[in-house]
């Protein structure tokens, strides 16, 4: 679904969704939790989260076929106790399909 209210000011519409993912903080060594993408456009995406995540961290989400990188651009408590009690906004800076072929084909390989 569409999201654009009069009094969003966002130049870009966003797109509901309420889809489960994967993320990876892309520390040393990477850390991965269990995300709500509750919405998200070509340009970045809302994620809920079970904890807090720092501004500027670089980031990988996995969800189906895709693969998205970026970058978190804010975080704070969103939905006070529920299991997801955080968001986070994310700058998308890469977006991939297809690569559950692409991890078939380097199994493969070796």
């Amino acid at each position: 679904m569409l999201t654009n209210s009069p009094s969003d000011r966002r130049a870009v519409p966003r797109f509901e969704m309420n889809q489960a993912a994967l993320l990876t903080l892309l520390t040393d060594p990477p850390q991965s939790m269990k995300v709500v993408i509750t919405d998200g456009h070509f340009r970045g995406m809302r994620l809920d989260l079970p904890s807090a995540v720092s501004v500027n961290q670089a980031i990988k989400v996995e969800v189906g076929e895709f693969l998205i990188l970026g970058e978190v651009c804010y975080c704070g408590p969103a939905n006070p106790g529920s299991a997801m009690p955080y968001s986070a906004g994310i700058v998308v800076s890469q977006f991939l399909s297809g690569v559950a072929d692409l991890r078939h084909l380097l199994d493969a390989l070796q």
